[in-house]
């Protein structure tokens, strides 16, 4: 009796704590894409006035490769030297696994860009323009099984290269 007891209030456990898990695993890992777009934002923004020239903050195209062209972020992010054409860095997970300095699992998260772009230019002067437009960009972050009202991130991006983050709802 004691033990049917004790599988009865298991069991209710389990059913409460399972989507509670599953809601702070989502939004831990949208607080951490969310963080790290941000930081290779700020990356980016301060290597362009270090350097003195343009550098380039683009979705990646396929793995392990350099350069600029999509607007699909779900393969990762990479900050990219416009003299040399070399990546200062690469984020995100790619067809073989992570590269670079990211190892984020963003495969199964949705990465949207309001515009839809495929690189901010960060100039030395400060600011940066972004192709195919200019304006404060917004980057929408959800992970599958997103619930609940702080569970998917914003990241925003303005061309004086402020940048913050916000908590947004999930459907």
């Amino acid at each position: 009796m004691e033990l049917m007891v004790v599988i009865a209030i298991m069991a209710i456990l389990t059913v409460v704590a399972v989507p509670a898990y599953n809601s702070f695993v989502a939004n831990s890992q949208s607080q951490s894409i969310a963080t790290q777009l941000a930081a290779s934002l700020r990356y980016a923004y301060t290597e362009a006035i270090t350097r003195g020239y343009d550098i380039y903050f683009c979705p990646t195209v396929t793995a392990n490769t350099v350069g600029c062209g999509t607007s699909n972020w779900r393969k990762g992010w990479q900050v990219v030297d416009s003299n040399t054409n070399a990546a200062l860095e690469m984020v995100g997970t790619t067809g073989s696994g992570s590269t670079g300095s990211g190892s984020l699992i963003i495969s199964s998260t949705t990465i949207s860009a309001s515009p839809a772009i495929t690189e901010i230019i960060m100039h030395n002067n400060g600011f940066n323009t972004a192709a195919p437009t200019s304006g404060t960009i917004t980057f929408t972050i959800k992970p599958t099984g997103c619930s609940g009202s702080a569970g998917g991130r914003v990241v925003t991006w303005t061309p004086s290269g402020y940048v913050y983050i916000a908590s947004v709802s999930c459907p």
